[in-house]
């Protein structure tokens, strides 16, 4: 592990020191995302077993090459070799037939969570419903909108589906729903996803572009332990956020505070004047 990996908990600790500007915690979580699929964030143990051997034995295709060097217990997988994906159903009023049943719009997805404070319904015959269900470790990911964006569903509530806006990403078990999410908000970040997707104007993230995405997949795992530690100090960034809010808010207090006994004079000049 690099010295970079070793310094992110004295780094969080202080960064208090150097986070005046109004970004600042969103280049954090930036850095730490970029750190975790390099390989820099936690420490690689001989004893795992590498993702290629992995992957060699089930003969499925990989490559030891990809934009950024990687560990070399690590290699680089596309998704369409390790997961089966789906799109959604497409919403169509005039022919959709059966029950009416909540899903997930494009709206509904967030980086890293679920908002389903407002789902719509549509009709789903019984025969539909295993295409279109949702299991616990599925990635959900927008096709347009914000492309890449995605979650991954926990199976915090029943008899929720899918439109056809959202793809369904299921990972074969060498492969951490949670860790591929992380690397896929990292590519977002960077720019590297953006080559994947289509359109001039208003893109999209097609089936075609996701089964190319090309990511860096570690041993199961260092993906677990990839995972424990990017919540970890996501949870940090989270308290520093709120700190530093506070801050500026006791700040703005302060100031208001300020302005106000700063005009007293004028305003009882202004009223003897009056008088």
């Amino acid at each position: 592990m690099s010295d970079d990996a070793m310094s992110i908990p004295h780094l969080l600790a202080h960064c208090e020191l150097f986070t005046e500007a109004p970004d600042a915690i969103a280049h954090l979580r930036r850095f730490i995302l970029d750190l975790a699929v390099r390989g820099k964030l936690v420490r690689q143990d001989p004893k795992d077993r590498s993702s290629s051997e992995v992957l060699s034995e089930l003969g499925i295709s990989k490559t030891n090459k990809g934009p950024f060097d990687v560990p070399e217990s690590w290699c680089w997988s596309n998704v369409g070799s390790v997961a089966e994906t789906r799109l959604g159903k497409m919403l169509d009023k005039s022919k959709n037939k059966g029950e009416p049943r909540r899903y997930l719009r494009n709206v509904n997805v967030r980086w890293f969570d679920f908002d389903l404070s407002d789902l719509l319904e549509m009709r789903f015959e019984d025969s539909e419903l295993p295409e279109f269900t949702l299991r616990p470790a599925d990635v959900l990911i927008c096709e347009g909108g914000e492309p890449g964006r995605a979650a991954v569903w926990d199976g915090r509530e029943s008899d929720i589906y899918f439109q056809k806006a959202i793809h369904r990403v299921r990972f074969l078990d060498f492969v951490n729903s949670h860790y591929f999410v992380n690397a896929l908000r990292a590519s977002a970040d960077d720019g590297r996803l953006r080559e994947y997707f289509t359109g001039t104007g208003i893109k999209h993230f097609t089936g075609k572009g996701l089964a190319r995405y090309l990511f860096p997949l570690p041993p199961m795992a260092e993906q677990q332990r990839i995972v424990a530690k990017v919540k970890e100090l996501t949870t940090l960034c989270n308290h520093l956020e709120v700190s530093l809010a506070r801050r500026a808010a006791t700040r703005s207090r302060l100031l208001d505070a300020l302005l106000r006994e700063a005009l007293k004079p004028s305003e009882r000049a202004a009223d003897a004047a009056a008088g």
